[in-house]
């Protein structure tokens, strides 16, 4: 019940602090229950300026980026640009042309000392090497990326922060048809490879059921310029009331990459 209770409080505090920031979903379509309570308080916010305005001075809603360790001669930090349950994400833009573009994803958690946050970031790394273990063999599919702590921008506590190089556009998986998934494995023959050869390794390798390959979140799966890229490797780890919902959801999501591999 409290821990239920708190991650309540904590959507509602991230929502106050992205759209405050100008940072909610505007006219978009919610994507899940987060997005839905952005969107809400993003029409409210321009329905009420003044008491979003005196919200702001209140409670300091801010993105703070002073203590972020990142050479501001090579970066500078633009936006927020998404987010979800697990954490929010930065742009980072390089000044430099030989630098590429970053994306901060800042874990939203917090209220843990120092030791719970090197704990969470040790089992970050390891959850997330377990992912790269097992599809180690797939081409181009998982991203690199680092692990760091730091200073969350939005409160001033420590939190994990994983750095990722930034790609544009891309889709979801379960937003392509199957016509055209047949157009693209004929266009892209390596993207036919790489889902036959996911599919393979969730089916036949993936031998932890404590935590599993997140297919079922928003943007987890997706494609690019014609390769299927894994863009979260940081496996879900169903626990607690929504534990059961999840591994439903997971079956779904299954299933489907399993008629897409097959076509």
């Amino acid at each position: 019940m409290k821990e239920g209770i708190n991650h309540i409080v904590r959507q509602i505090d991230r929502a106050f602090f992205v759209t405050l920031n100008n940072g909610g979903i505007g006219d978009l379509d919610p994507r899940g229950k987060f997005e839905t309570l952005c969107a809400f308080m993003y029409k409210a916010k321009d329905s009420f300026p003044k008491i979003a305005k005196q919200i702001q001075n209140l409670g300091g809603y801010y993105y703070n980026f002073s203590e972020i360790p990142i050479s501001r001669e090579d970066y500078s930090i633009e936006r927020r640009i998404g987010g979800g349950g697990q954490n929010d994400v930065f742009l980072l833009e390089p000044s430099k042309p030989d630098l590429k573009t970053l994306v901060l994803k800042f874990d939203h958690v917090y209220g843990r000392d120092s030791c719970e946050i090197g704990e969470l970031a040790r089992q970050m790394s390891e959850y997330g090497n377990y992912t790269r273990n097992m599809f180690t063999r797939i081409p181009e599919l998982i991203l690199p990326e680092s692990i760091m702590i730091c200073t969350n921008p939005m409160r001033e506590r420590s939190c994990v922060v994983t750095i990722q190089p930034y790609i544009e556009p891309f889709v979801d998986y379960r937003e392509i048809g199957l016509d055209d998934w047949e157009l693209l494995f004929e266009n892209f023959p390596m993207v036919k490879k790489q889902i036959g050869m996911f599919r393979d390794v969730i089916v036949n390798d993936w031998t932890r059921q404590d935590i599993l390959p997140d297919i079922v979140g928003k943007n987890n799966l997706v494609v690019n310029n014609g390769r299927l890229i894994l863009l979260d490797s940081l496996p879900a780890r169903p626990v607690g009331k929504w534990e059961d919902q999840y591994r439903k959801n997971y079956v779904i999501a299954l299933r489907q990459v399993e008629v897409i591999a097959d076509l």
